[in-house]
């Protein structure tokens, strides 16, 4: 049998076992001649540099390695097209082995030396200014008192002209408009940037505060940073916290041409001398002015408002979540844009009902249920749309219940969606083991003969349903797939992990 050719012909566990396990340089250089797969495997993990992702744990023993041999090599820095620092415990970092023939790799330094978060934001702001050819990056704080420093977002784009992909999770130490002026236009900007012509997605999740014994920014300065500097931005996440927020000024000045996914979280818009009327001009003039807009999402109140979406003015939006308790959706939808959804995540309510009608393209559907303002569960079934193929119910008790002591009540209303192959977090409660939980699924394979996969049991695991018509005993997922209801409806949540992006989605 040849050797095989491509990445995804190895099993996993195998790729698991050559990305964490080989240890030797010389070993990993020997796996990666033996045919094109290792070598694609191999060449850009551990021997190139072309790909770092840590963990920004407690006692900083990755990065410290990181950034005691990157930041002083500059030719090995700029061979990084991928830096992930996250903070998860629980991954195993992909370091390139050869790091450790280095001598400075045992000369790092000590935990206690990089004990102050500005001294690591220091190093990693000298890293990223050797890292020319960086596409993507992930940069998660461990502490929220980490200052990335507004320096450290300047050096990346004054020295990754290609990043396509920015994540950055952290804190940023901003004051309001100086008192001279409330145009930021007027404000004099002091870095001279280049146009991030390659950047695509962007998500920042900042918090601000004011602190005067930090080195404070403009909140004009990062506006002007993200709406003159990115003119080809085409997934944009803004999570702002803090009083010092500047939400209005990003929807002001914002306009990516290119814009197909929003997503807003964090705080409301906090400017005292804007009234209602005036904060639903400024998202209604934004929005407007974004017509590729295919998905808007909104995590908090005090983002959208009614009338915020003008008639006409998204022709091709089809996706839209609503996170939070107010307003009601359909009050911030109009008639056409409704009408063309495909992917909806609301609270659903009962006088959200007759607006759910209204979408005779829905796909996917993620409801939540708003506490006081209970609808029955079929009720809900039977204002989908047929069309609908994945639906996820955050149930709570009372509609827990519902689904088992009320079956007979809801089957014809959920017989009726023939197009199912998902449904989510409905059947939390039910035990598969027992032969009331087994019975409950086979009854639902039965009446849904297009029903590929249901979440089901205490843990919340995806079951197979092919396995239950079979009574094979088979009913997990194959290894190396996942599936979350989180990623249906097109929703830009952040920049994914690579290491993420390589589990197969069902």
């Amino acid at each position: 049998m040849p050797p095989p050719t491509s990445f995804s012909s190895f099993p996993a566990d195998l790729i698991a076992h050559i990305v964490e396990d080989v240890d030797d340089v010389a070993d990993l250089l020997s796996l990666a001649l033996t045919c094109r797969a290792f070598g694609t495997l191999i060449i850009p993990w551990h021997i190139e540099y072309r790909w770092i992702s840590c963990c920004l744990s407690v006692d900083w023993t990755d990065i410290r390695k990181v950034l005691s041999i990157l930041s002083t090599k500059p030719f090995l820095a700029a061979r990084l097209r991928i830096l992930e620092l996250i903070n998860d415990k629980d991954q195993i970092p992909v370091l390139p082995r050869s790091l450790s023939k280095f001598p400075e790799y045992d000369k790092a330094p000590d935990v206690d030396q990089l004990e102050t978060i500005d001294i690591l934001v220091s190093h990693l702001t000298n890293l990223i200014s050797h890292t020319n050819n960086l596409t993507h990056l992930i940069y998660h704080s461990l502490n929220f008192n980490v200052c990335p420093d507004f320096n450290l977002l300047v050096t990346l784009f004054e020295h990754s002209p290609v990043l396509q992909e920015a994540d950055i999770n952290a804190r940023v130490f901003v004051v309001p408009l100086p008192p001279h002026t409330k145009d930021s236009h007027e404000l004099k900007l002091y870095h001279k940037r280049p146009t991030m012509i390659s950047l695509r997605a962007v998500s920042l999740v900042i918090s601000y505060s004011g602190d005067t014994l930090r080195s404070v920014v403009h909140a004009s300065e990062l506006v002007d940073l993200l709406t003159r500097s990115c003119p080809s931005i085409v997934d944009l996440r803004l999570s702002l916290v803090g009083n010092a927020g500047p939400y209005p000024q990003f929807m002001l000045q914002g306009n990516w041409p290119k814009l197909a996914r929003l997503t807003l979280g964090g705080w409301e818009f906090h400017l005292d001398e804007l009234l209602k009327p005036q904060q639903t001009l400024i998202m209604r003039n934004f929005l407007s002015r974004h017509p590729t807009l295919r998905c808007l999402s909104v995590l908090r109140p005090g983002l959208i408002f009614e009338d915020s979406i003008a008639e006409g003015s998204l022709p091709n939006m089809q996706s839209f979540c609503l996170v939070s308790h107010a307003p009601i959706f359909d009050a911030i939808l109009p008639v056409t844009v409704a009408a063309n959804i495909r992917h909806l995540q609301v609270k659903a309510i009962p006088s959200s009902l007759p607006a759910i009608r209204l979408m005779t393209r829905l796909q996917t559907c993620v409801f939540t249920h708003n506490p006081g303002l209970f609808v029955s569960l079929t009720s809900l079934f039977d204002a989908l749309s047929v069309s609908v193929e994945r639906i996820s119910i955050h149930s709570p008790e009372t509609w827990k219940d519902a689904i088992t002591e009320t079956w007979l009540d809801t089957m014809g209303s959920l017989r009726r969606l023939r197009h199912l192959t998902h449904i989510s977090h409905m059947f939390f409660g039910i035990d598969i083991e027992k032969p009331v939980g087994m019975d409950l699924m086979r009854q639902l394979g039965s009446i849904l003969p297009g029903l590929l996969y249901v979440e089901a049991g205490y843990q919340g695991c995806w079951i197979r349903m092919q396995a239950i018509r079979e009574q094979n005993g088979e009913y997990q997922l194959p290894s190396g797939t996942i599936i979350n209801s989180r990623d249906w409806g097109d929703i830009f949540w952040g920049i994914e992990s690579i290491r993420l992006r390589k589990k197969t989605r069902l």
